[in-house]
């Protein structure tokens, strides 16, 4: 992995999760071969780190936002954790 082939902190914050997900998936594989010298397996670890950082903070977002909307007894809507209404 080459320098140059690199994300900086600011490319990985403007790619969408399947983006982010992918490349991590290609660094493991990268790193998993054991072909890699020192410098470019660290290299390629901490953009792995950034790359999955990204992902689970994105996974989270989505996480809060999975709300569904049901009605209450008293015809209001109101909003419902995913989780809860899995429950019932």
């Amino acid at each position: 992995m080459a320098e140059s082939k690199k994300q900086s902190k600011k490319d990985i914050d403007s790619l969408s999760f399947e983006e982010s997900l992918e490349k991590l998936r290609k660094l493991a594989g990268e790193l998993e071969t054991g072909e890699l010298d020192l410098e470019k397996a660290l290299a390629g670890y901490e953009e792995a780190v950034q790359l999955a950082s990204k992902c689970l903070n994105l996974l989270k977002d989505a996480e809060d936002r999975v709300k569904m909307i049901s009605e209450s007894e008293g015809g209001r809507l109101a909003l419902e954790d995913f989780d809860s209404a899995n429950n019932d």
